[in-house]
């Protein structure tokens, strides 16, 4: 049986290795248009603060991986097409055929439309790459704009104030994360992080960036300007579509799979930040550690479903520690305990059970203990 996996990021060598631990006859093929290494994507955004260069972040080569776990990673080969009727994955100069195909081909960050001479300069931070661009244009910059107050960009914030970088903040959101925290606690977040160098323009969109005497003009809709040096992009990621996009495979927002990453067509799956399963877009690393276990089992003749469990979300903002599990409902109730030092969160159903938590500062040390009381997801 042939297996071709497209994509070597986190879901696909992920994959690999559970495949491994049970089933050492299959014969993969994994395709990727970049080198290959094997890095921690979550890592590029606290990569500063713990002296990490691009190289240091890699932990192991395609090379390494083909030798390691007996498959064969095509580095550098772009995917023209997949035909579904024939089995087959169309690269520039070759065809491939398949028995079974795994979609492991993440997303991309989406990049707002602005005007300007430098509109094309704010930085996009998803890859080995432009991690490298990043920390080679941060050696003359001191002043640093983040388009994009949610996760990502906080997080890039916290590690560039870790550099002692003043940090511009700009978005449409009211408070800080506004997709994943209430009120109280973005306003929690945002006054933490204020104490160190972190200006916050929110409630505003930019609409244009100009480069002026070696300095970056950025304006607002609301007519603010900020001046600055470098300019990172963290609106957020979209999942990979164009690969299916000609093809008979259903999508949404991503790619859309059962509870056993199967897609409409058989053979064909998908796991990662470009997959919905079951309506969950869960782009995090718990759901691709449990997803991947499950799917290995399936390719390997045992058909198995995924089960996502209880888990919460660590964001790397250790200028305000940051524990998040948000309820799969809104039919809840909750619970507020702030002290000097935290803020606690707790969303409670009508018999009082656990359904979500927020946890920041002193709060944090409480994760391990409420994650138990959560309820699965899938």
């Amino acid at each position: 049986m042939n297996l071709i996996i497209i994509g070597t990021g986190l879901a696909g060598y992920t994959l690999v290795k559970e495949i491994r631990k049970i089933n050492p006859e299959l014969n993969i093929t994994m395709i990727t248009n970049d080198d290959g290494a094997l890095y921690s994507k979550p890592a590029l955004s606290t990569a500063l603060s713990k002296e990490k260069s691009a190289l240091d972040l890699i932990q192991s080569t395609a090379q390494e991986m083909e030798i390691k776990y007996q498959i064969k990673v095509l580095t550098h080969s772009n995917v023209q097409a997949i035909n579904e009727e024939k089995n087959q994955i169309i690269l520039d100069e070759k065809i491939l055929e398949y028995d079974s195909l795994v979609l492991a081909i993440g997303a991309q960050p989406f990049r707002p439309k602005l005007s300007g001479n430098a509109a094309q300069d704010a930085l996009s931070i998803n890859n080995l790459d432009d991690y490298r661009t990043y920390r080679n244009r941060l050696k003359d910059s001191q002043k640093v704009a983040i388009i994009g107050p949610g996760l990502i960009g906080l997080e890039f914030a916290n590690d560039l104030i870790s550099q002692d970088k003043e940090v511009y903040v700009i978005g449409p959101d009211p408070y800080p994360m506004s997709a994943l925290l209430p009120l109280e606690a973005g306003k929690y977040l945002q006054s933490q992080l204020s104490k160190h160098k972190v200006h916050w323009h929110l409630d505003s969109l930019p609409i244009s960036i100009n480069k002026i005497n070696n300095q970056y003009k950025i304006k607002l809709n609301n007519q603010d300007v900020i001046y600055c040096d470098l300019i990172v992009s963290a609106v957020g990621l979209r999942a990979n579509l164009g690969l299916v996009q000609n093809t008979t495979i259903e999508f949404d927002k991503a790619i859309l799979c059962d509870q056993y990453l199967q897609t409409n067509l058989s053979n064909i799956y998908a796991i990662g930040d470009c997959a919905q399963i079951e309506s969950h877009y869960l782009p995090f690393v718990a759901p691709i550690l449990a997803g991947s276990k499950a799917l290995a089992k399936t390719l390997s003749g045992q058909k198995t479903a995924v089960q996502y469990k209880a888990s919460s979300i660590v964001v790397k903002t250790d200028h305000c520690p940051l524990v998040i599990a948000k309820p799969s409902t809104s039919h809840y109730s909750t619970t507020i305990d702030s002290t000097e030092n935290g803020l606690k969160i707790l969303y409670l159903d009508s018999e009082k059970n656990t359904l979500g938590f927020i946890l920041m500062g002193q709060f944090t040390k409480e994760k391990l203990k409420l994650n138990k009381l959560l309820p699965s997801l899938l």
